[in-house]
């Protein structure tokens, strides 16, 4: 038992990351073999970013960590 009592805030919320892919644009078409470059903004109003991660479903493409985020997807 800690003397003085630690004191752990009740009722405070971890707000989730905001990210929005920037490119390419939503429904943009490729043709293969074709190499498309995903960017991202990341921000989390109570906290850091400390990397993006990339996917294509579950597949993890690849992760970047720093700003701007930015994947080379071949």
């Amino acid at each position: 038992i800690s003397s003085p009592a630690d004191d752990f805030p009740i009722g405070e919320n971890n707000l989730n990351p905001i990210v929005s892919i920037t490119a390419p644009a939503n429904n943009a078409t490729f043709t293969a073999p074709a190499g498309i470059t995903i960017t991202a903004n990341a921000s989390d109003a109570d906290g850091s970013v400390s990397s993006v991660a990339f996917y294509n479903g579950t597949t993890l493409l690849g992760t970047d960590a720093s700003a701007p985020y930015a994947f080379n997807w071949i």
